[in-house]
């Protein structure tokens, strides 16, 4: 098992940009998360349960395309600003609900 920020450092060596290329090359139709998963095998990046580290070798890999090193397919869905959902109409008064906080005390 190999720790997640070592993710970047072993696929900065030249040799395993070459692998990260052949890869690439191999699986030509595969999407970002493909490849990772594919990276992820070909390393043994795995974390303490088995499952691939695809969000740390995500992470290396596009910084290996920032700095040149190769060219990942684009991205398949753009992420979208957060839009906060409001209701139509106000929160209707609590039906039930007996006295105020200040009316409610402990019991020791």
């Amino acid at each position: 098992m190999r720790a997640q920020n070592q993710i970047k450092r072993t696929l900065s060596e030249p040799e395993s940009v070459a692998r990260v290329q052949a890869l690439m090359r191999e699986f030509p139709d595969a999407h970002r998360t493909g490849i990772a998963d594919k990276v992820c095998a070909a390393f043994g990046f795995v974390d303490a349960r088995g499952r691939f580290q695809r969000a740390g070798c995500l992470k290396a890999l596009r910084s290996l395309e920032r700095s040149g090193h190769l060219t990942l397919p684009a991205p398949r869905t753009q992420p979208g600003r957060r839009v906060e959902r409001r209701l139509g109409e106000p929160v209707a008064a609590p039906v039930g609900v007996g006295g105020e906080p200040e009316s409610v005390t402990k019991s020791r």
